[in-house]
């Protein structure tokens, strides 16, 4: 459907390896001509959410009335596959300043500069989650590409292929180009000296000094330092402790799109199941969540059954898998009697569980 200037299409979810969380779109040459766009233009896409993406032309077999956007940026806008969404044209201006959250990881060893070339030429608005994977939009940035991976690979090792930030601030909020002179910064990486604590220790081999009364109106002293700011504790260092309380669900950065899916899968089994009466069928769900190492798959999962009102245990599959198949197949079922109500039980790193090829009892277990 379209209206003066504006497209409304489908959301569709788009499979390109080069393209994804690039925010990059890609149109029916149709659709770009009828919304007045030529390839690598920015578009403004509205769903639940707005945001804005680089458009490019779509292959031939692309339908006329799609949009083909990667899981990213149907998150940045709200929408799933299939959802209509309405498209733009839209101003861009080159961002003045853009600040964002990301990883600790991601923070302490990424500097401006590096964050700056791999967001270089993507389009943002406050709220968009982002990804570090540059784009390119032609050989003359191939060779920065390359830098900028190689430095990426060097801090961050492949991790940083799957990281996710968080725009908190830009300037302008909506349809900021990030250019080379674009100050690119994390969010609370400068700090006003009177924001820090009192009580630092000094460096060592400082001893405590009176301040001069021309710096504070009124004579004070400097604290001394106790003996023990000076000595090194032998104390061991805290240790993990099991059971943090998981990162609450409106917080979970590009991850939106399936926390919703599974919600709704819990919310309907735990809270609804009325429904399911309806249907004559009974609460027997299984999800199995896929990705790489390190994506975050079982803290969605924490995530959803919090807000769900479930409590988590877990069991390890290698664990598990390590155990003779009938006493693997016993210590599973002991975890599924032992859940809380409503409960969930996270198998992680279930593909230790069910090899190809051979049935066991624990195999029999999760096919039912």
């Amino acid at each position: 459907m379209t209206t003066a200037g504006t497209l409304t299409l489908t959301a569709t979810r788009a499979r390109a390896a080069l393209d994804a969380r690039r925010g990059i779109v890609r149109l029916h040459p149709e659709a770009l001509t009828a919304l007045g766009l030529r390839p690598g233009d920015a578009v403004g896409i509205t769903g639940r959410r707005t945001t804005a993406a680089i458009a490019l032309e779509a292959d031939r077999y692309a339908s006329r009335r799609a949009l083909y956007a990667d899981d990213l940026t149907l998150g940045n806008i709200g929408a799933r596959d299939g959802d209509p969404v309405r498209l733009a044209p839209v101003a861009l201006t080159a961002a003045d300043r853009v600040v964002l959250s990301g990883p600790a990881s991601a923070v302490a060893v990424v500097d401006p500069d590096t964050l700056r070339l791999a967001l270089l030429s993507k389009v943002v608005c406050e709220g968009d989650d982002v990804s570090l994977l540059p784009i390119e939009l032609g050989s003359s940035a191939r060779d920065a590409v390359t830098a900028t991976r190689r430095t990426l690979n060097n801090t961050l090792g492949m991790g940083w292929t799957t990281m996710v930030l968080n725009v908190v601030e830009a300037d302008p909020a909506r349809g900021a180009m990030i250019t080379s002179d674009t100050r690119v910064e994390w969010v609370g990486a400068t700090r006003a000296a009177a924001d820090l604590p009192s009580d630092l220790p000094l460096p060592a081999g400082r001893t405590a000094e009176r301040m001069p009364v021309s710096y504070g109106g009124t004579a004070s002293a400097a604290r001394p330092r106790t003996e023990s700011q000076t000595t090194l504790s032998n104390t061991p260092a805290p240790q993990a402790v099991p059971g943090v309380a998981p990162i609450p669900y409106d917080e979970l950065a590009g991850a939106k799109i399936p926390a919703e899916e599974l919600r709704e899968l819990l919310d309907l089994g735990f809270n609804h199941r009325e429904v399911l009466k309806v249907v004559g069928t009974d609460m027997a769900l299984g999800v199995l969540v896929s990705g790489p190492s390190g994506a975050g798959k079982a803290t969605i999962v924490r995530s959803v059954a919090e807000a769900v009102g479930a409590r988590v245990s877990e069991i390890s599959g290698s664990d598990l898998a390590a155990l003779e198949a009938n006493a693997a197949a016993d210590r599973l079922r002991s975890a599924v009697a032992a859940l809380a109500v409503p409960g969930v039980l996270l198998v992680r790193g279930v593909e230790h569980l069910a090899p190809a090829g051979r049935r066991t009892p624990l195999v029999t277990m999760f096919s039912r």
